[in-house]
Order: C-alpha cells, then sequence, then structure tokens
C-alpha cells in the first residue's frame, strides 16, 4: 500500500486515464467462504487512492486472470474440486499447461463452477458496495482470454458432463467426437463450431453474472483472437490480442482483428517482456504501441507498466519514479491524446478477410496437439501448420504473399473478420480462397459483391464448406475476381492487379516500390495525422517516403523533413515501427 500513491501519481504523470484492477480469487479467498480484504489486498482503498490522483478503475474480478497469478487465478478449492474440473477426450482433468504451474482448469459449463463464480462476484459486490456503482469504476472486465486456457487442440477440451449437454443441445444426438476421422471429417468439423458456441453461452452467463451481483454497465468479456475462433457473436467482447514485433505481420493481424470485432477497440501491450522472452529492447515497446494504433486502437491498455518480480523493462520502478524508457513512451502517449487520437481513423483501400475453415480443419486433423506458445516457438511449428491436408499453411502462405504486394503497390490495408458489415468504404474486398470456405462467408461475399464492392478470391474456387462437404452452389459472386495460381511467385505482377482494383489513391506517405515498408495514415477529428511506418523485413532499411506535411516522433524528438522534391528518407531497424504525429 506504501507504493500506491507514488505509482499511480507516476501513472497519470504519463498520460494514462484509468488503471486496470485484477481482483484475484486465489488471493482474497484462499478458503471457501473466508474472504480477506485487509492491508494490500484493500480494494475499496486501492480505488479509492486511484480516484485521488483522477485515474478511473477498470475491475477485472476474473474467475481467470492469466499465468501471472498462482492457480492461474483460481483457489485450489476450486482447481481440485473434481465437480468444477474440464475433462479432456481421455476424460482426465485438463491441465494449464506452463509446467511446472500444472494447475488443473475449470470448466465453463459446470453448473458447479458458475455457482462458486456467481458467490465470488457477489463478495466483490458486498466488499464495494456503493463504490461499484461510482463514477470511479469506469468498467467491468470479466475473465481473461475466455475459455482457452492456451488450449487450443481440437479434442483438448470440454468434455465435462454438463459442457456434453451443451454440445447435445448444438448437436442433438451426435457423439461427441474425441479424434479426427479422416474419412468422416465432419463430426470433428462440427465440434471445432462448437467450441465458439461454448464461448458464447460462456460469455453470457458471465455477463448476467456480474449484473446479478450489481456491477454497472458497461460490462465486457474479454475474449481471445484465434485462428478458427469467432469472437464477434460474444455478445459485448473486449478482444484481447498480444505479440511481439518479431512477427510483425501476425501482430498487426491480431490486433486488425481484434479491431474489427468490437465498435470501441480496446488492445493490449506490454511493457518489458519476461526472462522467457530474452532480451526484449525498448523498441518493443514503442512499436507494440504504433503497431496497436494503426491497426485501429482506441484505447490502449499497458501491462506490467508497474515494475514487479520476474520481469523487466517497466515504465514505472516499484517505488514509482518513472523510467528513462517510461518517460519517452509517456511522451508518446500525451502527443496521441493532443493529437485527438480516439477519434482518428484510417480509410484501407482493400479489406483482407480471415477465412476460418482451413483453421478448423487443421486443428480437427493436425498430427500433433495445439502447443503452448512457448514450446511452439522454440520447435517453429504448431498444430495448424500440421493439418493433414496442408491446406492452411498454404493459405496462410497466399496471406503472407498478398501483404506484400499490397505494401510493394503502397495500397492501404487492413485484415478483417468475416462478418464485415460495410463493404461500401472498400475499394475491393480480398479473401484468399482454396477448395473450403465457410457457408456463412461464401454468402456474404455474394451479398459484397451485389452491393458494388469487387471480391477478390482464389487461387482456388471453393467447392467444399466448412464441414468438408460440397458446396451447394459454386457459382461466383457478381463482381468476382480470381487470384491466379502463378501469381504467388511473381509480386510484382500481383501488386499492379491489385492496384488495377484499387484505383487512383491519396498520394501522402507513399514509401514508392519498397516491399518490406508499409505505411498507415490515421486521420483525427481535429485535422491531426499520425504516421504509422513499418519495416517488415529482417535487416534494416531506408525508407523514402513522399511526405506533405512536417512529422514528428514523439518518443525520439525526430522529425520528418522534405526536401525540394517532397520525399524525405527515414532509417529503420529491423521490425521496427515507429509513430510520427503531424505538427501543423
Amino acid at each position: 500500500p506504501k507504493a500506491w500513491k507514488p505509482c499511480l501519481r507516476s501513472m497519470k504523470q504519463l498520460g494514462f486515464t484509468a488503471v486496470d484492477v485484477p481482483v484475484p480469487w486465489v488471493l482474497h479467498e484462499p478458503s471457501r467462504g473466508q474472504h480477506r480484504w485487509a492491508h494490500s489486498l484493500d480494494l475499496g482503498a486501492f480505488i479509492e487512492a486511484a480516484s485521488e490522483q483522477e485515474l478511473r478503475v477498470i475491475l477485472r474480478p476474473g474467475p481467470h486472470l492469466g499465468r501471472e497469478l498462482p492457480g492461474i487465478g483460481f483457489p485450489e478449492w476450486i482447481s481440485k474440486d473434481p465437480a468444477v474440473q474440464a475433462r479432456t477426450a481421455q476424460d482426465t482433468p485438463a491441465l494449464w499447461p506452463f509446467p511446472p504451474l500444472m494447475t488443473a482448469l475449470p470448466s465453463y459449463a459446470s453448473a458447479v463452477f458458475q455457482e462458486h463464480t456467481r458467490a465470488w462476484f457477489a463478495a466483490i459486490a458486498e466488499h464495494l458496495g456503493d463504490v461499484l456503482r461510482s463514477d470511479a469504476i469506469a468498467g467491468v472486465v470479466a475473465d481473461h482470454e475466455l475459455g482457452l486456457f492456451h488450449r487450443r487442440g481440437a479434442f483438448d477440451l470440454d468434455y465435462h458432463p454438463d459442457a456434453l449437454d451443451w454440445w447435445r443441445d448444438d448437436a442433438g444426438d451426435l457423439e461427441a467426437p474425441r479424434s479426427f476421422e479422416p474419412n468422416h471429417p465432419e463430426r470433428a468439423l462440427r465440434w471445432i463450431e462448437f467450441h465458439d458456441r461454448y464461448r458464447e453461452r460462456a460469455a453470457a452467463w458471465l455477463l448476467e453474472a456480474l449484473g446479478e451481483a450489481g456491477f454497472a454497465e458497461p460490462r465486457w468479456v474479454s475474449a481471445p483472437v484465434a485462428p478458427g475462433s469467432h469472437t464477434g457473436a460474444i455478445a459485448n467482447a473486449a478482444p484481447s490480442a498480444y505479440g511481439v514485433p518479431a512477427d510483425l505481420p501476425a501482430l498487426r493481424g491480431r490486433y486488425a482483428l481484434a479491431a474489427s470485432r468490437t465498435s470501441e477497440p480496446l488492445m493490449s501491450i506490454t511493457a518489458g517482456g519476461s526472462p522467457m522472452q530474452m532480451l526484449r529492447s525498448p523498441e518493443s515497446d514503442r512499436s507494440q504501441l504504433a503497431v496497436a494504433i494503426a491497426a485501429g486502437a482506441k484505447a490502449v491498455s499497458v501491462s506490467m507498466a508497474v515494475e514487479r518480480d520476474r520481469w523487466y523493462g517497466a515504465w514505472i520502478d516499484a517505488d514509482g519514479r518513472i523510467t528513462k524508457h517510461g518517460a519517452a513512451m509517456g511522451d508518446m502517449l500525451r502527443a496521441l491524446t493532443a493529437s485527438d487520437w480516439p477519434n482518428g481513423s484510417s480509410e484501407p483501400a482493400i479489406a483482407l478477410v480471415q477465412s476460418r475453415a482451413d483453421a478448423r480443419f487443421a486443428l480437427a486433423s493436425s498430427a500433433m496437439p495445439e502447443l503452448p506458445p512457448l514450446l511452439a516457438s522454440a520447435i517453429g511449428t504448431d498444430a495448424l501448420s500440421l493439418g493433414a491436408d496442408g491446406a492452411y499453411s498454404t493459405r496462410d502462405r497466399w496471406y503472407r504473399v498478398i501483404e506484400r504486394a499490397l505494401r510493394l503497390a503502397q495500397i492501404p490495408y487492413h485484415f478483417a473478420a468475416d462478418d464485415l458489415e460495410d463493404p461500401s468504404r472498400y475499394r475491393a474486398i480480398v479473401v484468399p480462397t482454396l477448395d473450403r470456405i465457410d457457408v456463412t462467408l461464401w454468402e456474404r461475399m455474394h451479398q459484397w459483391g451485389a452491393s458494388g464492392t469487387p471480391v477478390i478470391i482464389g487461387p482456388k474456387r471453393p467447392t467444399r464448406d466448412g464441414r468438408d462437404r460440397p458446396l451447394n452452389s459454386t457459382k461466383l459472386p457478381k463482381r468476382c475476381g480470381l487470384l491466379q495460381p502463378e501469381s504467388i511467385e511473381d509480386i510484382p505482377a500481383l501488386a499492379d492487379d491489385l492496384l488495377g482494383a484499387c484505383g487512383d489513391l491519396e498520394e501522402d506517405f507513399i514509401a514508392p516500390e519498397q516491399e518490406h515498408i508499409d505505411c498507415t495514415t490515421v486521420r483525427t477529428e481535429s485535422g491531426k495525422v499520425l504516421l504509422v511506418v513499418a519495416n517488415h523485413d529482417a535487416r534494416d532499411a531506408r525508407a523514402e517516403l513522399i511526405c506533405s506535411k512536417p512529422m514528428r516522433d514523439p518518443y525520439s524528438g525526430d522529425r520528418l523533413l522534405a526536401n525540394r522534391s517532397g520525399v524525405c528518407t527515414l532509417s529503420l531497424k529491423q521490425r521496427q515501427v515507429r509513430l510520427f504525429v503531424s505538427e501543423e
């Protein structure tokens, strides 16, 4: 508690407007019915301390709160209760896949777990009293990356009896699959689709439980963005997306998908890193923030901003002092606020839509189960890349090639969910397709084409649906273009074709024919311009930009100044992303 005031004061000085407050069940109720709210666990006193610094609070009551906590936030009396435990296809308890903390995971379908969670929310409400509905609380976010627990294997979970009741509500008398049958893939694919409905039902009862306990609006549920999943169907979803600039296209894709699935995108970046992530430089923080802005974030949550054990690179030390790196990041935050950033928007010419059918088939048919992220990174592969037909890997390669062509042609683009509602804002919509496609996406593509927006598919015409059955109709959408198979080896030709589909484009901030350089502009209602420049290459690069406005990097103070020809030169390190704000 003695550190609360100096740390919160420093947060306010850096430009934060709110503070995330996890409420760890494991710490507050270590024994059933025995709650602890004193000293460092006095939630009410912490909220009061935040209010004194004019910081509002976003409560995160769990029940799951992440790997930083013992038992990932669950008390032992919860995780050790067989009536609560999620089950694998082998009918064994499903475990948290991060040794040595192999906690048994709860089933969100378990009626017993739901009852305990409702009691936990009610205990928080009783402790806070009227504060719960005061202006001090900006909102409440339930859970953390709902229902995945880094166990995305097709048959990892959940086979709890109550979860199987949910399955029967969805599939009738069809038995839940426990392995992939190559000659009959439909049941396994339907099971993976059911995972979305599982999360929808879990989100629904979590929101209901928050309301019953007296938590005021707004109320959200933290939902993951992952291949094959569909967070858009979750009511009040707060999509979460994490990554590192080392894989810049994937990081941008996750952030953009998160932005496409909520009206007020809140994206998370991480200050510093853990020893498991090797020596992350401060450059990673500013790159993550810049990518989030380019992807459409309207608010940014900074995890680990204050120093803690087993972590380094914080913006504020344990005594509340702002670090040198934190001060520079604070300059970025204040520049964003001054530029009216939350009221800004980009104008992409192309939407690159993510189809989920091949990802689902890859998960269902993979030669190995889904691996924890750290292990998958160490061996350089994951379950998706080992699908039976290799379609996901081929499709993923096409996405990368199309992105390279879009950058070469300097066409502004972003990733979009397969349920995008306003096709008219784009010059064209690109959906890389092979043999398999979700029926609902196929129907939407016909609607987009009929509305007048060109739809580009290929290199193959889909013939099978998301459950690997023949499509009822293989008729192409109106105004449909086809990617040619040879384009995967001829990026300049593909860039010309995509540019032809877009027509004339805005000329500001163009980086002529530089495949690894990507520029995104965000224009705010006050007339300011934010420019995000990314180097996707594993080598340092010099970018030449057509720049008609004086721009400043608020982190370093560097300025972009054009020569007489209107061109400015910018040095970028490998995988670096830089943010500039217009000075006019």
